[in-house]
Parts: C-alpha cells; sequence; structure tokens
C-alpha cells in the first residue's frame, strides 16, 4: 500500500489528518480526499474518495470502480492506479 500512496504523492498529494483528535487520515490534493482501502474478500485494493472536508469528516465516501488485485503485476497496477489518479482526482 505504501507504493500505492506514493502514487499519490508524487501527484502533489499530501497526508492530511482530519477530525477533532485528529482521527481520521487522509491523501488530499485542494478538495479532494482519498483514502485506500484492502478488501479481504476480492484480495485488492481500492480508492475511497470525498469531494470535501465535509464528507471526509463524516467519512461518505465514493469507492471507485477500480480494483488493484494483490496477484496483479505490481508496474502494471501502480501504472493503472497513476493514470487513474491523474484521470479522476486531480481537480
Amino acid at each position: 500500500m505504501i507504493e500505492m500512496k506514493q502514487v499519490f504523492y508524487c501527484n502533489g498529494f499530501t497526508r492530511k489528518k482530519i477530525g477533532k483528535d485528529d482521527e481520521l487520515e487522509y491523501i488530499v490534493r485542494n478538495d479532494t480526499y482519498c483514502d485506500i482501502k484492502y478488501i479481504k474478500e476480492k484480495r485488492a485494493f481500492v480508492i475511497l474518495s470525498a469531494d470535501n472536508k465535509e464528507d471526509a469528516l463524516n467519512e461518505v465516501l465514493k469507492q471507485d470502480p477500480n480494483y488493484y488485485y494483490m496477484d496483479e503485476p505490481e508496474k502494471e497496477m501502480l501504472k493503472r492506479l497513476d493514470e487513474n489518479v491523474m484521470a479522476n482526482y486531480m481537480k
């Protein structure tokens, strides 16, 4: 997952903690709040996102339709992720 977060950081996102006690952590660029979640049943990662801080605080997140599978070659998976981040999360 560290390599996946690095894709976001290379595209201008930063790590940010929000909430009363900084209990929520997101990868943020402008007003786009993202997180990466592992889905055990699919053996895959998925991007969750919110278009504003209020939705992020309330954990009202949209799930990206793309899955990044554990058995997928890492180089290809990171390339797909980078293309998805640039196309859909670079507001």
